[in-house]
């Protein structure tokens, strides 16, 4: 109940002691000591070499990939979307997965990063977008993310005119290799998550 127990005993101990100024302290004190003893078991059962955030959260010891099977890389025109899409190909096929799902994969990112950018790029700023790509349990994870206007695909796809299958060919095509999409923006960022 929230580190109960603790707020009680300090709060007849300082009571005790400090009187009713004791009683308005107790609460903070008691706050502090929980907050503590927390940090403590969970310092005490995690590895010190894990980030301090990990250990916090008490995240198993298998939920992210090491940082040598990830495959990271910013681009910012679609000559970089093209080039950057053959080593998406050649990291997948590194690790094992089969030709067709490579190329879906070498695909997303190209037809993605091509929309981010005619889409997004044509304001006079800079922008860039950056990729995150890694494979776990023989499922391929893509995060986009960008400095852009918002551009959620799922959205997208809703308003497209199914009469016309050659309106926005491209995110036609992604939504059908991708077993999911998610998508959200905050202020000045735009994120995007696809398993394929």
């Amino acid at each position: 109940m929230d580190g109960l127990g603790m707020l009680v005993v300090f709060a007849l101990a300082l009571l005790h002691i400090f009187g009713f100024r004791g009683l308005c302290v107790s609460f903070f004190v008691g706050k502090s000591a929980v907050t503590l003893a927390a940090l403590v078991c969970i310092l005490s059962v995690r590895k010190p070499s894990r980030a301090m955030l990990e250990n916090l959260l008490l995240l198993p010891e298998n939920f992210d990939v090491p940082e040598e099977d990830k495959f990271l890389a910013t681009l910012v025109s679609p000559e970089d979307a093209v080039n950057i899409s053959e080593k998406i190909i050649e990291y997948c096929a590194q690790r094992g997965i089969d030709a067709r799902r490579c190329h879906h994969v070498g695909l997303a990112v190209e037809e993605m990063a091509v929309i981010i950018i005619s889409e997004g790029f044509g304001d006079g700023r800079e922008h860039s977008i950056d990729i995150k790509l890694f494979v776990k349990n023989d499922q391929v994870t893509l995060r986009m993310r960008d400095d852009c206007r918002a551009f959620d695909v799922n959205q997208r796809i809703a308003i497209m005119k199914p009469e016309n299958s050659y309106s926005h060919i491209g995110i036609r095509i992604l939504r059908s290799i991708a077993h999911d999409m998610e998508y959200y923006s905050t202020l000045d960022m735009n994120y995007l998550t696809m398993h394929i």
